[in-house]
C-alpha cells in the first residue's frame, strides 16, 4: 500500500482493495476532522488511537512514502496540532502506520525593530511627510529621528516612520525624477486617513545644483517657490516655458509657492543653527531664500542655466520638487523645499575654489560628494519640524 501526503489531504491506493473486487473511489481519503487528527472516510478502514502487538501469523502489508519527508533540520516551525502523528489500521491488514503531516511554509521575515523602542508604527495621529530622492540624502535625516521603524509603502523605495519632537514623521525615499516623486508622494497622500493620521505637511529636502556662481558647496536654499522648467515649447523664436500644465488653452501656473508658516519657521531656525562646514572649505555655509527650478533635466552648460535664471531668477535646480509640490497642492497639504548646494556647473577650471582643487575635482559636475549631499538641508528640516505649529 502507498500513501501520498499533499497538504491536509491524504490519498490511499491499495492493491489488495482492488484484488478483492472493491474499486478505489474518491471517498477513500483522509480529510481533516478536528484539531486532534484525521479520520479515514471509508467503510473498510478506521482510526485507532494506539498500536497493538502483531502475531507472527497475521497478514501484514508494508507502508511506503512516495516522497520522503525532509529531515528535521530542514522542516519549518508548524502548528502543534498539525504535527500530531496519525495512527491508522486497515481491517484487511494488521500494520499500524504513523503518518506525519507535511510541514507548513515558513512565515515571512519581518524587519527587525529595536526592542527598546516603542512601536511607533502603531501610533496614530497627525504626521509630517519628509521626502528625498536617494538614500545618501535620507541617512542624514534618519540619524536624527527617534523610535524608528520600517513601514512598507507601495510606490516608494523606502519609508521609515519615527519621531521628531512631538511629530510622527514618515521619511520617504522616492528615487530620482518627477515620475518617481509623484508616485511616492501620491501614495503617501492617499494613505492620509483616520487609520494612519492626517498629513500636516510635506517637506522636500535634498541636494541641488547652483544657478549663481557665488553659491558654494554646502550653502542652503530655503525654497520660497518652485518653478516647473521641464515643461516648455521650443520654437524658432526661442523657448517658451509652459509651467504646471492642466488643460488645453488654460493659463498655466508657472510657480507654486511654499507654505508661509513652514518657510517662516525654517528662516527663524536657520539663524540659530551652526551648520557643518563642507570638507576642506573654510567658510561656514550661508542660508539664502528664493526660487528653485525643477525638471528632469540636469543643466551643465552656462547658456542652458542662464536661460532659466534670466526668466525666473532661480537660485538652484533639482529633479523632484515640482512633482512633489504639485501633488501636495492637489491634496491640499502644505509643503516646503529645503535644498543644499552639491555642485556648481558655472565654475570653470580656472575659477574653481582651492578647497575643490585640493579634492582633485574640476570641470562640470564639480564637487558631487555623496557623503555630504543633503546633510545641511536635513539638519534644517529637523529644526523646522521641531517648532512647526508650536503656537
Amino acid at each position: 500500500m502507498s500513501i501520498t501526503t499533499q497538504e491536509s489531504l491524504i490519498s490511499i491506493t491499495c492493491k489488495r482493495w482492488r484484488q478483492a473486487g472493491n474499486p478505489l473511489t474518491s471517498s477513500t481519503l483522509y480529510t481533516p476532522r478536528s484539531s486532534t487528527g484525521f479520520t479515514m472516510q471509508s467503510r473498510r478502514t478506521s482510526v485507532v488511537k494506539s498500536p497493538r502487538r502483531l502475531s507472527p501469523t497475521e497478514n501484514t502489508t508494508t507502508y511506503e512514502w512516495s516522497k520522503p519527508l525532509p529531515p528535521p533540520s530542514a522542516q519549518a516551525a508548524v502548528v502543534e496540532e498539525a504535527c500530531a502523528p496519525l495512527k491508522i489500521r486497515s481491517k484487511r491488514t494488521s500494520v499500524i502506520a504513523t503518518i506525519q503531516p507535511p510541514p507548513l511554509a515558513s512565515p515571512p521575515k519581518l524587519p527587525r525593530v529595536d526592542p527598546r523602542l516603542s512601536d511607533i508604527g502603531e501610533e496614530k495621529g497627525p504626521r509630517i511627510g519628509v521626502v528625498c530622492a536617494v538614500e545618501e540624502e535620507a541617512v542624514h535625516f534618519r540619524r536624527q529621528m527617534a523610535q524608528t521603524s520600517e513601514l512598507p509603502l507601495r510606490g516608494c523605495r523606502r519609508r521609515t516612520r519615527g519621531r521628531v519632537g512631538k511629530w510622527i514623521v514618515d521619511l520617504v525615499i522616492t528615487d530620482i525624477g518627477m515620475a518617481n516623486a509623484a508616485t511616492a508622494v501620491t501614495a503617501l497622500c492617499l494613505e492620509d486617513s483616520k487609520a494612519q493620521g492626517a498629513l500636516a505637511a510635506i517637506i522636500n529636502f535634498g541636494c541641488a545644483g547652483a544657478h549663481t556662481i557665488d553659491l558654494a558647496l554646502g550653502d542652503i536654499v530655503i525654497g520660497t517657490e518652485v518653478v516647473s522648467v521641464g515643461s516648455h515649447r521650443i520654437s524658432v523664436s526661442g523657448v517658451e516655458f509652459k509651467g504646471f500644465q492642466t488643460v488645453v488653452g488654460a493659463q498655466n501656473t508657472l510657480k507654486l509657492r511654499s507654505d508661509e508658516v513652514l518657510a517662516r519657521a525654517a528662516r527663524n531656525q536657520a539663524k540659530a543653527i551652526s551648520f557643518p562646514i563642507w570638507p576642506e572649505r573654510k567658510l561656514a555655509p550661508k542660508v539664502i531664500y528664493g526660487a528653485v527650478a525643477s525638471s528632469d533635466c540636469w543643466r551643465q552648460t552656462k547658456i542652458s542655466i542662464e536661460t532659466v535664471t534670466n526668466k525666473f531668477n532661480t537660485l538652484c535646480e533639482e529633479m523632484e520638487a515640482a512633482a512633489i509640490a504639485q501633488v501636495a497642492r492637489k491634496f491640499h497639504v502644505p509643503f516646503l523645499l529645503l535644498k543644499d548646494i552639491s555642485n556648481n556647473e558655472l565654475l570653470s577650471k580656472e575659477n574653481i575654489p582651492s578647497y575643490l582643487k585640493a579634492a582633485g575635482t574640476g570641470g562640470n559636475g564639480v564637487g558631487l560628494n555623496l557623503n555630504e549631499i543633503g546633510r545641511r538641508a536635513a539638519i534644517l528640516a529637523v529644526a523646522t519640524i521641531n517648532v512647526y505649529l508650536d503656537n
